[in-house]
């Protein structure tokens, strides 16, 4: 998928690449009333990827509780 093709700004200074270095990727998707959370994520850097994931259910559920 191609990137933005302007220039982006941050905090004033232009942002001259993007390199992605990260551990964990987080994709939400929301469609028709629902939403799907993805976690993509290095198992020897985050080895309790899965409580994370299991904390944002349960969030989720106190959101949809008081909604």
């Amino acid at each position: 998928m191609p990137g933005r093709q302007l220039p982006v700004y941050i905090r004033g200074r232009e942002m001259r690449e993007a390199v992605p270095r990260s551990t964990l990727a987080v994709a939400v998707l929301s469609h028709h009333g629902h939403i799907t959370i993805s976690l993509i994520g290095d198992a020897d850097a985050l080895p309790d990827i899965d409580n994370l994931a299991g904390h944002i259910q349960e969030s989720l559920h106190e959101l949809q509780a008081v909604a």
